[in-house]
């Protein structure tokens, strides 16, 4: 099966900025809608048949629901990067043209982050390959991606990490905290243009 290139994000030497460790004042919701909001802006980026578009679409409402209220598992989250049937996300995107894999990376890293969050919160020790290999780190590898995609606005990601950290702030890293809408967050995001 194919997988993700999650683990191997390129490094940007001219960027001093570490979102991992920006947002680790704040809380999971907050570093899951960051990357979340990410995907969203870079997501038009992918040119997909119709149905792949769907899959995307339907993937990033399914971890966006579970930033929001909760109740989707870990599980569901990764089964829309990869399944039994050979048709996720992750597929796709190893079979994506050169210049969409960025776009692809991030997206699929993000839902990856979502998915990893919601098996560490509910304790489920079951986590598949490569989801048990994700950690805080996947913040700054889906920006890193994000600013190779086409037509992606780097400043878009300042702005978001910005109002995380001003809204959404926690002494305690691992708590949970107030969700944060899809729309909030986009809204934020397109600021930078």
């Amino acid at each position: 099966m194919a997988r993700s290139s999650i683990n191997s994000a390129p490094q940007e030497p001219n960027d001093p900025t570490v979102y991992s460790t920006q947002l680790s004042g704040c809380t999971i919701r907050a570093r899951v809608a960051f990357v979340l909001a990410v995907a969203e802006v870079v997501r038009p980026a992918i040119q997909a048949r119709e149905v792949v578009a769907t899959r995307i679409r339907s993937a990033l409402d399914l971890a966006w629901q579970w930033e929001q209220f909760g109740g989707i598992s870990g599980r569901a989250l990764y089964d829309t990067l990869e399944s039994e049937n050979e048709d996720g996300l992750m597929v796709e995107e190893w079979e994506a043209p050169a210049d969409q894999k960025p776009a692809w990376v991030a997206v699929t890293s993000a839902i990856s982050y979502a998915s990893w969050h919601a098996f560490m919160t509910t304790g489920d020790k079951r986590i598949p390959e490569p989801i048990d290999e994700v950690g805080e780190e996947v913040i700054d590898q889906v920006v890193a991606y994000a600013r190779r995609a086409p037509g992606f606005d780097p400043h878009c990601v300042d702005l978001l990490a910005q109002y995380c950290v001003d809204h959404h702030k926690t002494a305690d890293a691992s708590a949970l905290g107030e969700p944060i809408g899809r729309d909030v967050m986009v809204q934020v995001a397109n600021a930078a243009r």
